[in-house]
């Protein structure tokens, strides 16, 4: 018999409940309006990861950015993509005492994203492995939980914060499964692409659903033995 594993998210207040329509033929899904994403063992502050501006120092006219959260797994070996930050080619790594870090011991930059390297997070001692990246007169703080979790789970922040003109990318960690369902409010097939450990949510479903919310959930189930289930909060940017 499958096990349903449901992720839970730390610090995400959902306002009302989110009727989500099916767009599996295999399975039906249904998540409650209570927060996602860890198993058991990842317990991960998840806000968003986004290239709005929050604040301004003044002493350096650094711009500070929203924090930007991940959650990621001893076992798994994938670089962690860097979704939903313009990252430029003059990015510098600082931890949180400010001392520049080798930023080719942290980074390295694929086709298509900045990625953190999977060899530098499993080589940290912390639980939580947290640094700055620096960029364009951008800094941001990023954090990233660790665990020991064996079961698929999503490696992007599961809250981001959107204008609704680009298409949104999550990564997934499936440990050779499937993501074998993606939902929500008035979603079809031709809204959202599953490629691989890739789902991308196409600009035109954000920003029509932001015509009538602010905020919407994105329900998606994983499936190797078990079927793990969670959400993802999509927020719009003001």
């Amino acid at each position: 018999m499958k096990k349903i594993i449901l992720f839970i998210v730390i610090n995400i207040f959902v306002i009302g409940i989110v009727s989500c329509g099916v767009t599996s033929s295999e399975t039906s899904v249904s998540t409650d309006s209570s927060t996602n994403l860890s198993t058991d063992s990842v317990n991960s502050d998840l806000t968003t990861e986004t290239d709005d501006t929050t604040e301004t120092t003044e002493e350096t006219d650094v711009i500070l950015l929203r924090d930007s959260y991940y959650q990621y797994s001893s076992f798994s070996s994938q670089n962690i993509l860097i979704l939903h930050l313009n990252v430029t080619d003059d990015v510098l790594v600082y931890d949180l005492s400010d001392n520049l870090i080798n930023k080719d011991d942290v980074l390295i930059k694929g086709n298509t994203y900045y990625e953190i390297k999977s060899t530098y997070v499993k080589a940290q001692v912390e639980e939580t492995v947290e640094f700055y990246l620096v960029f364009n007169n951008y800094k941001t703080l990023v954090s990233i939980s660790v665990s020991d979790n064996e079961n698929p789970y999503i490696i992007s922040s599961s809250s981001v914060y959107t204008d609704g003109e680009s298409d949104l990318v999550f990564q997934f960690e499936l440990f050779d499964g499937t993501v074998k369902q993606i939902d929500a409010n008035n979603l079809t097939e031709e809204d959202f692409t599953i490629d691989g450990n890739l789902v991308t949510i196409n600009a035109s479903y954000v920003s029509e659903s932001f015509l009538s919310n602010d905020k919407f959930l994105i329900n998606f189930a994983l499936e190797k033995v078990d079927i793990v289930i969670g959400f993802i909060m999509v927020n719009k940017e003001v």
